[in-house]
C-alpha cells in the first residue's frame, strides 16, 4: 500500500477547509433569526450567536491543526507555496467576480451570497491560506 505524500494531504485539507467554511457560513446564515419575526427573543438571538461562535472556533482550530501539520510534515517548495497562494486567493477573486456580475446585471443576488462577504468565515480561511502560502514563498527557510 502506497503512502499518500503529506503535500497532497495538505493541499486537499486546504481545499476542504475552504469548503467547510463555505458550508458553515451558509449554516450560520440560515440559523440567523429575523428581527421582524413575531416572538423574536433574546434566547433565539443568543442561540444563534453561540452556534456562530462555535462554527468560528471550529474553523480556527481546524486552521491551526492544518498549519501545524503543514509546517511539520510538508517540505518548503516554491510550487507548493504558490499552490497555497492561488488556493487562498480564489475565494476573494470569486467574491469580487460574483459581486461585480450581480451589480452589473442590477441584480440583488449578491446579497444572497453571504459566504463571499468580506467578513465571512470563508474569506478569513482563504485569506489565512493565501498569507501562509505567501509566507512560505518569501521566507523559504524560516518558520512562522
Amino acid at each position: 500500500m502506497k503512502k499518500i505524500p503529506p503535500s497532497i494531504i495538505s493541499v486537499l485539507a486546504g481545499i476542504l477547509l475552504i469548503v467547510m467554511a463555505y458550508w458553515l457560513d451558509y449554516w450560520t446564515y440560515d440559523l440567523r433569526p429575523s428581527i421582524s419575526q413575531q416572538g423574536f427573543g433574546v434566547s433565539q438571538h443568543l442561540a444563534w450567536m453561540a452556534s456562530t461562535y462555535f462554527a468560528v472556533l471550529l474553523m480556527a482550530g481546524s486552521l491551526l491543526i492544518w498549519l501545524w501539520f503543514t509546517q511539520r510534515h510538508v517540505q518548503k517548495q516554491p510550487v507548493l507555496s504558490l499552490i497555497y497562494l492561488v488556493l487562498g486567493s480564489m475565494m476573494p477573486i470569486y467574491s469580487l467576480v460574483i459581486t461585480s456580475i450581480s451589480m452589473s446585471l442590477n441584480s440583488p443576488s449578491f446579497v444572497v451570497y453571504f459566504s463571499v462577504a468580506p467578513h465571512s468565515v470563508t474569506s478569513f480561511v482563504s485569506a489565512f491560506i493565501a498569507c501562509f502560502g505567501l509566507q512560505r514563498l518569501i521566507f523559504r527557510l524560516s518558520a512562522i
